[in-house]
């Protein structure tokens, strides 16, 4: 999708709601935690599409907004890490199974801010600047703790 569109909301919902999730699911690990913020997070997205910056990749925005989402939501409960048997049952995330299971097991050994920015740059192949601008850090800090955590 191109930068300078204005997609309706069901266009963006059909392009980047796995993504929401999967960003959700990373910072909650929660299934239906991470169901109820990626449609707040779309809901947030058509109420402040005036605000909204058109130099701004819509999926960037998206990513931001479920971001700060998750951190609020995590502020207000303390959630379970859900087993891998129960984050399999989401549709979107059925395809390779086994590499699945091995990705989930081997990130809920990671805090939670060292999994995000693994999922920032590893899977939306976001570069280090990219990364420092959506999460108000430095590119160093990131650098370092992408290193440290490749390390771990």
């Amino acid at each position: 999708m191109k930068k300078n569109q204005n997609p309706s909301l069901n266009e963006l919902y059909r392009s980047y709601a796995k993504d929401v999730y999967c960003y959700a699911f990373t910072l909650l690990h929660h299934q239906q935690e991470a169901e109820d913020a990626m449609q707040e997070v779309f809901l947030r997205m058509e109420k402040s599409r005036e605000r909204f910056r058109k130099e701004c990749e819509s999926k960037r925005y998206l990513l931001v907004l479920t971001r700060n989402f998750c951190y609020n939501r995590r502020k207000e409960k303390s959630f379970h890490n859900q087993s891998v048997e129960e984050l399999m049952t989401y549709p979107a995330i059925q395809n390779n199974p086994e590499e699945k299971i091995s990705l989930q097991a081997a990130m809920e050994q990671l805090q939670p801010e060292q999994g995000e920015l693994l999922y920032l740059k590893e899977y939306e192949g976001y570069k280090y600047q990219e990364i420092a601008d959506m999460t108000g850090q430095t590119v160093a800090s990131i650098k370092i703790k992408l290193y440290r955590t490749r390390q771990f």
